[in-house]
């Protein structure tokens, strides 16, 4: 992870392949230093986090641990 965003609109249909949705997003912030997926595959408390187990989807769930431990590494971030 390497930064922040949020969500800057409403989903609307891909113009590229009507199954998909897309929707615009903000810059908030970088994460210096950033985290790398090795980090999280080391932490044992994430082992059942999707993200861990199939790192190439885009979208997903974050559990709350996750974020609590994400807080932490990065006190000053709006997370």
């Amino acid at each position: 992870m390497v930064g922040l965003a949020q969500v800057a609109s409403a989903p609307r249909p891909d113009p590229k392949n009507e199954k998909l949705a897309i929707i615009d997003l903000a810059f908030v912030s970088r994460l210096d230093p950033p985290t790398t997926l090795a980090q999280v595959k080391a932490e044992p408390q994430f082992a059942g986090f999707l993200l861990v187990r199939n790192s190439r989807l885009s979208t997903m769930p974050v559990p709350a641990n996750f974020v609590a431990w994400m807080r932490k590494r990065y006190p000053k971030a709006k997370i």
